[in-house]
């Protein structure tokens, strides 16, 4: 049976996937990290801070997963604006961290890090004062 990682797993996207492949006969471990939503089966969850490594590398080498669904991060665009250094530590810090965990936890396993277009955001819209579509094409 493989074995998938789900970070951040009590948030929107990830309570659906972590349902999903328990219906496809994965074995499933999801990571929150302050609140778990209600209703919500527990021994499919466990507490994780994905800022302290060793938490992480340890929760790695004991459930051996064969794939890591990166999902953990402070998503709500609103709150990134007031806290940018928290969303930053959080969201590039953390999953430095975790890449790392990985690597000496779990070598082996498939990382998947899903992003959105926000990511982006407003670089590219015309008239925004910021890279325009015109100056990133080669001469």
């Amino acid at each position: 049976m493989k074995r998938v990682l789900i970070t951040g797993a009590a948030g929107f996207s990830g309570r659906y996937l972590l349902r999903h492949l328990k219906r496809r006969g994965f074995q499933v471990l999801g990571t929150y990290h302050s609140r778990l939503p209600p209703k919500t089966a527990r021994e499919d969850f466990e507490a994780l801070d994905i800022m302290r490594f060793e938490k992480v590398a340890a929760l790695l080498a004991r459930f051996r997963p064969d794939g890591v669904v990166h999902l953990a991060a402070q998503s709500v665009p609103s709150r990134s604006w007031i806290e940018p250094e928290e969303t930053f530590r959080i969201n590039t810090a953390g999953t430095v961290n975790l890449l790392n965990a990985v690597l000496h936890a779990a070598p082996r396993a498939t990382f998947v890090f899903p992003s959105t277009s926000y990511a982006y955001g407003y670089s590219f819209r015309s008239g925004s004062g910021c890279a325009r579509e015109r100056d990133l094409l080669w001469p």
